[in-house]
């Protein structure tokens, strides 16, 4: 029961594992039961200590660069907590990172600060988490400068990006801490909150939804004048109070969340930090619900983040050996190089090349966004009669895996050929040494297209 209850599973799940463990025995057991288990197994786990030490002693064991704050009575009031798988990932993907509070994961009812990074697969990894107790500046302050230590300990460039919702508590702590990085306003939780209002403030559904369209095609204007112009056509036309509120909230901001400005910043299409939702889902699926310690809370993130890690690790060893097909040829030095995400968008790009008015001139500024050569950059390319280089695509969109696990990667893989060239070898001299050498040429033939087809 013990480690069916360290592995994550959840007391129905339990009792579920044991009867179908032991179908021919009557479990006697419910889930009062597997509960009270729990609780004498946590009782005994802290040998007469406090909680908290018995935390300190825990993560001390653990992979986690771990800081705690307390007031002066010795209660926990901040616990920041990055492991070195994630720290391992941050060293190649550190240039943009989205931040977020999710709640309802621990029974002390302290909001967790969620802090992940983006791969070069352009998936989200879970990087560092920070219980604390008020959503406060002062708080804010101390988890961001717990982050800072994570970077310059470990010899991280500093994030070019943060992308956030509107805490302006956690807004004022970033501009402290990282002062030099370009902060974003999510567009997903800016549309939330003008719903919100234009409910209060237009009452009309039908001039709502005008509102949403009109804004969503404001933000992706690409110039400024054009933005100011329509801005103020948008907020003027629903009323005093609607433009009041437009005027005082979001115009001042604007460089944080419309396209006329972050279109020359890095932050690979990333515009919005709703996929923080689904890295929520992932960590409170394992978090099993509010009633969990913290000491619980950690082995149970562990388990999250090996199993984030291997899969990450996985991706990578394979976009390493397998080249993507009806990729253009012009791409050929970037197979192993550059991951199969920023190949396809490339790929994209390059049939676009066949739509240009070559008199069109080009800003620079998708490659910039995006990291990723625009067709104008392809197409000149093309002209010269040259390949697209690694060093084309920004490093957010290069392979990056441990060269230990690399090697012992296709050490294991040639292993795994040689035994099986070995066996169909020996099967072949045996059907020529009984006569039938045309069924062992037709079997090697069969063999080699396998393989052919498994490496290429």
């Amino acid at each position: 029961m013990k480690k069916l209850g360290d592995a994550g599973l959840k007391p129905s799940s339990i009792l579920e594992s044991l009867k179908k463990t032991n179908p021919n025995e009557t479990i006697l057991a419910t889930i009062s039961t597997i509960y009270a288990a729990r609780k004498k197994a946590h009782n005994q786990l802290l040998q007469g200590i406090s909680p908290i030490v018995h935390l300190n002693q825990t993560l001390e064991k653990s992979d986690f660069t771990t800081v705690t704050k307390v007031d002066e009575d010795g209660e926990l009031k901040g616990l920041f907590f990055c492991h070195a798988l994630s720290i391992n990932l941050l060293k190649s993907y550190h240039h943009l990172l989205l931040l977020d509070c999710t709640y309802k994961t621990n029974k002390y009812k302290m909001p967790l600060l969620h802090i992940a990074g983006l791969t070069g697969a352009n998936k989200t990894f879970s990087l560092a988490f920070c219980f604390i107790a008020q959503e406060t500046e002062p708080y804010y302050d101390w988890a961001l400068e717990c982050l800072l230590t994570i970077f310059t300990s470990n010899q991280i460039p500093l994030p070019d990006v943060f992308l956030t919702d509107r805490e302006q508590a956690l807004i004022n702590s970033l501009n402290k801490s990282f002062p030099n990085s370009t902060h974003l306003l999510c567009t997903w939780h800016i549309q939330k909150n003008l719903v919100t209002n234009a409910a209060k403030l237009i009452k009309d559904k039908d001039l709502e939804a005008e509102m949403i369209r009109h804004w969503n095609n404001l933000i992706r204007l690409n110039s400024q004048d054009r933005f100011f112009s329509s801005f103020e056509t948008l907020a003027s036309k629903y009323g005093n109070k609607f433009q009041e509120y437009m005027n005082s909230t979001w115009l001042p901001v604007a460089e944080k969340y419309s396209n006329a400005w972050t279109c020359r910043i890095p932050h690979f299409d990333h515009r919005t930090t709703s996929r923080m939702e689904s890295a929520h889902s992932f960590i409170k699926s394992r978090l099993l619900g509010p009633n969990n310690s913290f000491t619980a809370v950690i082995k149970l993130i562990t388990n999250a983040l090996e199993h984030q890690s291997h899969e990450i690790s996985a991706q990578y060893h394979q976009e390493k050996i397998n080249s993507l097909k009806y990729i253009g040829n012009i791409f050929d030095e970037c197979h192993g190089r550059i991951t199969h995400y920023a190949l396809r968008k490339a790929q994209n790009n390059f049939t676009e090349t066949a739509r240009i008015d070559k008199n069109s001139g080009c800003n620079g500024d998708h490659h910039i966004r995006t990291g990723i050569p625009c067709r104008h950059q392809i197409l000149a390319v093309i002209d010269s009669g040259g390949k697209i280089k690694p060093s084309d695509f920004h490093a957010q969109w290069h392979i990056n895996v441990s060269f230990f696990f690399f090697i012992s990667f296709h050490f294991s893989l040639s292993l795994f050929f040689f035994f099986i060239s070995f066996f169909f070898l020996y099967l072949f001299f045996f059907l020529l040494f009984m006569g039938w050498w045309w069924l062992g040429v037709v079997g090697m033939f069969i063999f080699g297209a396998w393989v052919w087809e498994s490496l290429v």
